[in-house]
């Protein structure tokens, strides 16, 4: 165990203050305010006109600091399981912390003045003006709970021995003279001492001290039992109530991680004595009981709270490289947040599960197998440490990871070759966990030997807890159960009619609202019977179906009828004028929007990127911005290439312009048309199955339908493949060629399409052929494509899907160039807010790495099972980018090429100049090599030979 010794002696003041850091001022201040403050939200009202940090001093008054005029001292919220990265290399490795100790000066407001009232405090020995706060875990005999919602009483003492108790007390109905701050989380907005006054909410006026602040009743989220573990439907079957008036009946076990110690915090020594009490006469909600002489009484000696003026904080950290720091100065930390960490962030004793089979490790001869398959070859280890650079992770693999098992070998492998375990033994540090009792144990009212939090995780595969009854020991993962965190908004809604008060059920409301069922969209007029002939189908179409080819059978013999479906086709395919009329433009040239033609110049310039390195800044390209309507493309000539920039209004002819780009890959040699429409549906069509709405909608269905169709077959980039289905013009197939400069660089990517009823008021269902492979984050597993124009994610204005401008051509262009992108890491929305920071450095890298190899995965998988329709497609590109594929995996293993930085013929470029890739992709490169020369080989791809080196 390594000890800390790199921030000492003031050494760790070094980092930006944020949110809940404690600062010294480095410019003098009233001597009230303390040397000491929090920061603390800005609740200036309306947008604040500077970058001020909003600072709350020892008195409670907030002070507005430049960020530059302050020295961060001290970090308290740093907790057992937070993650942290060094002050000092904020880009390196991230550890989790396992031990923090705090300490708190306090002091007594004496005349607006602070006076010391004792130094190095341990929060144990106290407790705050409100014992119960919202986020609380609370025990009432086998029951683990968390506090919602507070109600809080409000004794005010007004004079000649009348007290004042305001019931279910907040800032509508007192206000503080002069005003007053606190961090509601801990504390409520007054305490013993302030001088109050009513407001119009209560029936009466008046003015007076605080004497005593009480919690009154709690509303309480039961998360756990003793007997019944976490299961949510067995909890909420046979909870406790949810109000809980009797507050003797709860323990508080542990505080939330929003309720740590700040400056300005008001405490008492838990073990003081009291007052004694006072005789009120109740003045309740502003109604006064007559007092008569005998119960009158001088005013009593109110016992006012301390005050924080500083806190103290060390923690114990655990690197992800193994080492570990104790009593580290939690101000030469910086906190990392929980949902900037990708997959592959592993920590030392985590228990992990191999992703790969022995047998494809073994023989190489098979694509790697995926984790939901059956596999029980699969191994079960114990990281014991990572390499963040490297992406690589030391493991200890187990016989029998559940019973503790024997190490039986230790191994270097990629990250990317690993998962957590996922069951519900996985535990954590810092994890509130139960331990499970038999249903006929009996548990005391005040014991709390059964709920504890994690400490250590253990070598043997076991988990070290500390006890609610201040004992510790050993656990099996299968004899806990983990408490999983969840935020207050999440814990209400999930309450239900456990709600007992008016915020609540509105919350409540909200929920019914978020969740509620929308009504079905009927299916037109129409139903597709079984077993009927063409000419019943015919009749049964009626007149929906506004074509001259039904028309005309329906006045004619049986048996000249045609197919009703295959005439849909007919006249989707060859009426022009109806085309024209539809479109408002020239037959068979629809009109393009101006919101698709800007899509498919980024489509363009998704495609174009490789050339775009050799003209274009390294920075600038680093991620392309949706928003960027001028287009750079390259166009090529001969042994040249020369930029060209499109203008913001793009004719119908500006896929003839993409088609001569440097990324146009030779698609025209293929000889296989861009747009097409086949007879029969394919069987594995995602959507085929589902022909109880009817293949249509009528006459204008056909129209928009017929009207797709044409800007399709003529405005299609060139690498994007659709074939529509005369037996179901509902349907359609598309195909996608992954860009040059991207991770999915000449990859295949297929999506199924379907067009509702009642298309176009509502967009396409879009369906990606995933193979279980999450590709991108946009792009699951289950297949679901994830766009605001699908209405399948949030979105604003023109990202959404129009009735009247949206198009089939705009959702797939749209898929290949705001999916399909070089920096997969930005298709996460929240992601943005990490742009130019050192997790963004760390995580396109990473999200890169894994989408390449998926994009690998993905290849594989087509090769040997090709979606039907697009059978030759995928071996015509395959033969002839087959050589570029493993040429660029051969710059990865050889040249340790970055991912995304390699032109169109899989060379080096310049900007990769510098970068490397990880040893940890390059581990798992170097095992799909084999598996897809093989595979290549059985195609006859060309120049497959030069790569049978890497079979040896």
């Amino acid at each position: 165990m390594d000890g800390f010794a790199g921030h000492r002696n003031g050494e760790a003041a070094t980092a930006v203050p944020a949110l809940d850091d404690v600062v010294t001022f480095k410019k003098k201040k009233k001597s009230s305010h303390g040397k000491r403050g929090l920061v603390v939200p800005d609740r200036r009202l309306g947008p604040s006109q500077d970058d001020k940090l909003a600072v709350m001093c020892v008195d409670g008054a907030i002070l507005y600091e430049d960020a530059g005029d302050l020295t961060v001292v001290d970090r308290s919220y740093l907790r057992t399981g937070k993650f942290v990265v060094s002050a000092s290399d904020l880009g390196g490795k991230i550890g989790v912390v396992t031990k923090a100790t705090t300490s708190l000066d306090l002091v007594r407001l004496v005349a607006g003045e602070p006076v010391v009232v004792a130094r190095d405090v341990s929060p144990a020995e106290l407790r705050r003006v409100r014992e119960f706060s919202v986020g609380h875990y609370v025990v009432s005999g086998p029951w683990l709970g968390r506090v919602v919602e507070v109600s809080v009483n409000v004794d005010v003492q007004i004079g000649d021995g009348f007290v004042c108790r305001v019931s279910e007390a907040d800032e509508r109905k007192l206000e503080v003279i002069g005003g007053g701050n606190g961090r509601q989380v801990t504390n409520i907005f007054v305490y013993p001492g302030q001088r109050v006054k009513s407001t119009p909410r209560l029936n009466g006026s008046f003015k007076g001290t605080v004497s005593n602040v009480e919690v009154g009743a709690v509303l309480v989220h039961w998360v756990a039992s003793a007997a019944l573990g976490t299961n949510p439907d067995l909890i909420k079957a046979s909870a406790p109530p949810a109000y809980q008036q009797n507050l003797n009946d709860l323990t508080l076990f542990a505080s939330s991680g929003d309720c740590f110690w700040g400056v300005g915090d008001r405490c008492f020594f838990r073990n003081a004595e009291s007052p004694p009490p006072l005789k009120k006469a109740l003045f309740n909600l502003g109604r006064r009981r007559e007092a008569t002489g005998h119960n009158l009484r001088p005013p009593m000696q109110v016992e006012e709270p301390m005050s924080v003026a500083d806190t103290r904080t060390t923690v114990d950290v655990l690197w992800q490289d193994g080492t570990q720091w104790c009593d580290v100065p939690s101000a030469s930390l910086v906190p990392v947040d929980i949902d900037s960490l990708n997959n592959y962030e592993f920590f030392p004793r985590e228990h992990v599960i191999s992703k790969v089979t022995d047998g494809a490790e073994i023989s190489g001869t098979t694509a790697e197998e995926d984790l939901t398959a059956d596999a029980p070859l699969v191994r079960y280890g114990i990281v014991r440490s990572v390499d963040v650079g490297d992406q690589t992770v030391r493991v200890s693999w187990f016989e029998v990871m559940e019973h503790g098992g024997k190490v039986e070998s230790n191994e270097t492998v990629s990250a990317y070759d690993l998962a957590l375990v996922d069951h519900k033994g996985q535990v954590f540090y810092g994890d509130i966990v139960v331990r499970l009792q038999p249903l006929e144990t009996a548990v005391g009212a005040n014991d709390l030997s059964w709920v504890g939090h994690v400490i250590d995780l253990c070598d043997d595969g076991c988990v070290q807890v500390k006890w609610g009854d201040k004992t510790t020991s050993k656990a099996l993962p299968h004899e806990i159960s983990v408490v999983h965190g969840k935020t207050i908004s999440e814990m209400e809604n999930e309450m239900g009619d456990w709600m007992a008060n008016d915020a609540i059920i509105e919350a409540r409301e909200d929920k019914d609202e978020d969740h509620a069922v929308a009504p079905k969209v009927l299916p037109h007029k129409i139903s597709v019977v079984g077993e009927q002939t063409i000419s019943e189908m015919e009749e049964g179409m009626g007149d929906w179906v506004a074509i001259d080819a039904v028309k005309d059978a329906q006045d004619t013999d049986e048996n000249h009828a045609m197919d009703a479906t295959g005439n849909v086709t007919a006249e989707i395919r060859g009426n022009d004028d109806d085309a024209a009329d539809v479109s408002g433009g020239e037959a068979g040239t629809p009109g393009v929007s101006g919101l698709t033609q800007g899509l498919m110049r980024l489509a363009a310039e998704v495609t174009a990127k490789g050339k775009r390195f050799f003209v274009c800044d390294p920075e600038a390209t680093a991620r392309l911005e949706p928003a960027a309507m001028e287009n750079v493309v390259n166009q090529s000539n001969g042994g040249s290439s020369e930029t060209m920039v499109v203008e913001e209004e793009v004719d119908n002819n500006i896929c003839a312009k993409q088609k001569s780009s440097g990324n146009a890959l030779g698609d025209a040699l293929f000889h296989i048309p861009q747009f097409d429409v086949v007879e029969k549906s394919p069987p594995d069509h995602y959507f085929l199955k589902e022909t109880e709405q009817g293949i249509g909608g009528g006459r204008e269905w056909i129209k928009t339908v017929q009207k797709e169709w044409k800007i399709l077959e003529n405005n299609l980039p060139d690498t994007i493949y659709v074939r529509a289905l005369e037996d179901r013009a509902d349907l359609l197939r598309v195909a996608m060629v992954g860009a040059v400069g991207t991770p999915y660089q000449d990859g295949l990517f297929f999506f199924d399409l379907q067009l509702p009823p009642t298309y176009p008021n509502v967009p396409p269902r879009v369906h990606y052929h995933s193979f279980g492979l999450r590709l991108n984050p946009n792009l699951d597993n289950s297949g679901t494509v994830c766009i605001s124009l699908l209405d399948t994610c949030d979105g604003e204005d023109m990202e959404l899907w129009s009735p009247e401008m949206s198009t089939i051509l705009q959702v797939v262009v749209s898929i290949q160039g705001l999916v399909l992108t070089a920096q997969p890491f930005y298709n996460e929305s929240e992601n943005d807010q990490y742009l130019g920071t050192p997790e963004a450095a760390r995580n396109e890298v990473i999200y890169a790495e894994e989408t390449c190899l998926l994009a690998l995965r993905t290849m594989l998988h087509l090769l040997r099972r090709p979606p039907a329709g697009f059978e030759e497609l995928v071996r015509r590109h395959f033969r002839r980018r087959g050589r570029f594929v493993l040429r660029a995996c051969e710059a990865y293993l050889r040249e340790a090429c970055p991912v995304g930085m390699l032109d169109e013929e899989a060379n080096t470029t310049e900007v990769s100049s510098g970068r490397t890739c990880s040893a940890g992709f390059r581990l798992v490169v170097a095992r799909f090599m084999p598996q897809l020369i093989e595979s290549f080989t059985a195609i006859d791809a060309n120049g497959y030979h030069q790569f049978d080196k890497f079979l040896v």
